[in-house]
């Protein structure tokens, strides 16, 4: 049997370093603009994330729990006269980061409580509700699709083609 023109000598030299070029492009690509990650990359990006929304879901209650004590006006103004780089030790020493059933308190969580117990309105809107009101403006922008449309492209898709029963 003999070979296609393109299989033999220079076309196939030219084919293959197409082919290396298209892989190299594909990954150089992917990996800067395209969003591909390693395996590692995407655990790491989790990890966070899981972590923040730790710390989101109870930073809260921590301050909460800190509004509570029995001296809460005088705890605040302590934390207030604290340096901000040992805040977190004093929410943390005093016991108001750590969750009922925990031993420790969660990383992360002193820091958002001391900030949020000084700065109630950060707390206000989260990022959960920021997010949220971000979708539903894009949402509210978005295009429409009305009925006039998908009644004229319905009848010409392929999919809705059926042949009549003989």
């Amino acid at each position: 049997m003999q070979n296609v023109a393109w299989y033999q000598g220079e076309s196939l030299k030219r084919l293959l370093q197409g082919v290396a070029l298209g892989a190299f492009a594909t990954l150089g690509i992917g990996f800067s603009w395209g969003g591909f990650m390693l395996g590692s990359t995407a655990k790491t990006l989790a990890d966070s994330t899981a972590n923040s929304a730790v710390v989101a879901a109870i930073a809260p209650i921590c301050v909460d729990q800190f509004q509570r004590s029995t001296d809460a006006a005088n705890n605040l103004t302590a934390l207030k006269k604290t340096d901000a780089w040992q805040q977190a030790a004093y929410v943390e020493k005093g016991g108001w980061a750590v969750m009922p059933g925990s031993k420790a308190a969660d990383s992360g969580v002193p820091q958002a409580c001391a900030a949020l117990a000084q700065h109630p309105e950060i707390g206000s809107v989260g990022k959960a509700e920021r997010e949220d009101q971000r979708l539903a403006r894009h949402l509210r922008q978005a295009p429409r699709i009305d009925e006039s449309f998908i009644s004229r492209v319905a009848p010409r898709a392929p999919c809705c083609l059926h042949s009549s029963p003989s």
